[in-house]
């Protein structure tokens, strides 16, 4: 006689083993894979691009119907991220840039690389855009090919909060601060912290310009006085966009042309990165 009571116990045990040597079979047979493995999820589109070697400015455009390779795949996305990978050279940027008709477009965000850098660089920017592309090499360096990767998402980014320190000391007539070359990369002032050695109040101003500042001469951005032997230190609730160069003075008397006696010491946050707030640069 059958023990019904065991078989069913055996035949269990056979199927419970069954099921495992399965799962292990269908585990262990799972192989590793790239993130983009097509429109799902978060990401929805992932382009890859290249320039060659260039001595100027240099366009990677939206894809269109007759454009669909080294371009910015354009389906909906209303986040962006590009990487870069610059090879050592000249100081440079890399911009992106949007636009709702084609033809009037806006700086977005920022890779701005020092000369000798080989490090990549990441830029973040949020918002919908009928077209987007990237100004590469704005600064008419000459350098080899660039390439980077370009992914669009489907909801914000979080934005980016790295700044650059610039230490500015003996500051009496207007100096710059920052980056110093021959074109000018966007830039936000973030943050500062100024002292005031002199004996009376020191009115600290800055500039935003192409060509150079003057105290009580050029119209300056930003002022404030700061107290005999006090150092001040800006809020930073709200950032301010430049799109020449950050000039910095300090002069005696609120909008005056005499500086100060003895030389202000200060300490600059400054993105170069952005997001910035969309904007049409100086030409």
């Amino acid at each position: 006689m059958v023990n019904l009571k065991r078989f069913t116990h055996v035949c269990k045990s056979r199927i419970g083993v069954g099921f495992l040597l399965l799962a292990a079979v269908l585990l262990g047979s799972s192989r590793a894979a790239g993130q983009n493995i097509g429109t799902v999820g978060q990401t929805t589109t992932v382009s890859a691009w290249t320039t060659g070697a260039l001595t100027g400015p240099f366009y990677i455009t939206s894809c269109t119907s007759d454009h669909t390779a080294n371009c910015l795949k354009m389906i909906g996305q209303v986040s962006h991220q590009v990487t870069v990978y610059y090879p050592s050279g000249a100081a440079n940027a890399v911009l992106l840039e949007g636009s709702q008709d084609g033809v009037n477009w806006s700086v977005l965000a920022q890779i701005l690389f020092n000369a000798g850098q080989t490090t990549p660089g990441v830029m973040v920017a949020n918002g919908y855009y009928q077209v987007l592309r990237l100004a590469v090499n704005p600064g008419s360096a000459t350098v080899a090919a660039i390439k980077g990767v370009y992914a669009g998402f489907q909801s914000p980014l979080p934005a980016s909060n790295v700044v650059t320190q610039f230490l500015a000391t003996g500051i009496t007539a207007a100096q710059i601060v920052g980056f110093n070359g021959s074109w000018f990369p966007p830039y936000l002032v973030s943050g500062f912290q100024c002292s005031n050695p002199n004996a009376a109040t020191a009115w600290l101003e800055l500039y935003d310009s192409t060509v150079g500042a003057t105290l009580g001469v050029t119209t300056y951005e930003y002022e404030v006085g700061i107290p005999a032997g006090n150092t001040f230190v800006y809020p930073g609730s709200v950032s301010f966009l430049g799109v020449g160069a950050l000039w910095v003075g300090a002069a005696t008397a609120q909008g005056g042309t005499t500086p100060v006696g003895t030389g202000l010491s200060c300490d600059f946050q400054l993105s170069y990165s952005g997001p910035f707030a969309p904007f049409t640069p100086l030409p």
